[in-house]
């Protein structure tokens, strides 16, 4: 039964996943796809959007943005037929759990699919993500390489701040 509990938790938790890089993140010419609530700029939800939002800051010649584009539309057609998959086991899977009876092999069923279907979307945007660094010159690479690190030391940065306050919650951090 522990098996099992554990494949209902994998299979909520990747459906779930899942429709987060379902919806469409605003990618495209013209159109940075930065998201903000409340003045924050919101961290990137899949690999591929993380990729592209440092992509953006190179200098890109014009033969690598209709490269690039082509591949970022190229993987959105790609995933669209696995993320509708996703969505409806998810959909089922919420069916079979509000139902009244459990189905033991019903969920297992959806857990094995949703795991194929995660695998599948994996593959595709990895494919992707190395097609568009593909693209890049070495200088490029090595530009993006930099962001990478710089974007690394800021976040480490943010999280050691959060743990470093004293038991006074409006004294300053104290230094040791």
């Amino acid at each position: 039964m522990n098996k099992l509990m554990i494949s209902v938790m994998t299979a909520l938790l990747l459906a779930i996943s899942g429709m987060a890089v379902a919806q469409d993140g605003g990618q495209g010419p013209g159109n940075k796809g930065q998201r903000s609530h409340r003045g924050m700029q919101a961290q990137p939800r899949t690999m591929m959007e993380g990729v592209m939002r440092e992509i953006k800051r190179l200098d890109l010649s014009e033969e690598q943005k209709e490269g690039i584009w082509a591949t970022v539309h190229e993987l959105k057609g790609e995933l669209h037929p696995v993320m509708v998959e996703m969505r409806n086991g998810q959909r089922e899977l919420r069916e079979l759990i509000i139902s009244g009876s459990f189905d033991e092999k019903a969920v297992a069923a959806l857990a094995e699919k949703t795991g194929d279907l995660t695998a599948q979307r994996i593959l595709l945007t990895t494919g992707a993500v190395a097609n568009v660094l593909g693209q890049l010159t070495e200088e490029q690479r090595v530009q993006l390489d930099a962001m990478a690190a710089e974007r690394k030391q800021r976040t480490k940065g943010k999280r050691g701040r959060k743990g470093k306050r004293g038991g006074n919650a409006g004294s300053p951090p104290t230094e040791g």
